[in-house]
């Protein structure tokens, strides 16, 4: 009879600690890309403030690969939004400053077609001297996810001020 009872308590424990790391690992894709968002050499200005005539100076450089896109809160740009060139004329040129990041997937929630991920992070980007240019840490983060064409999307980002 003890044998039923910790079988009955144990297999559903068991099969949703299963469940659980499967959701875990089936969003490792998404954590790749917001990792790669982070390192990406690419310069991202939004539509809206792209004036090349306004400022060519800052445009002029043909070793900056420029990115236009569409600012939509329906449609998050993770690149866009984690890049860390987008935050100043400092990060312009990843090689020269030095960036150091800690992500970390606090949990994922989802039906293996949409869901809900929370993730941590924490960043310091600093020049040659070692002088911070920016940083954040233990930022949370919440994004909606959905999966489309067996690639997961974001939908929605929510960072925590």
């Amino acid at each position: 009879m003890r044998r039923k009872i910790i079988v009955l308590i144990l297999v559903p424990v068991g099969i949703i600690t299963i469940i659980l790391c499967m959701m875990q690992l089936y969003t490792n894709s998404i954590m790749n890309e917001i990792k790669s968002a982070f390192y990406c050499h690419d310069f991202y200005v939004a539509d809206f403030q792209y004036e090349p005539e306004k400022y060519p100076e800052l445009y002029a450089d043909p070793n900056v690969n420029y990115v236009i896109y569409k600012l939509d809160p329906q449609d998050p740009n993770i690149f866009a939004h984690y890049n860390v060139t987008r935050h100043s004329e400092k990060t312009k040129y990843l090689d020269e400053v030095s960036i150091d990041l800690k992500l970390c997937r606090v949990f994922t929630w989802h039906n293996f077609k949409a869901g809900t991920l929370w993730f941590r992070y924490s960043l310091t980007v600093t020049d040659k001297n070692g002088d911070i240019i920016t940083g954040g840490w233990d930022v949370p983060v919440r994004m909606t996810i959905k999966r489309d064409d067996g690639k997961w999307n974001i939908t929605s980002i929510y960072e925590a001020p």
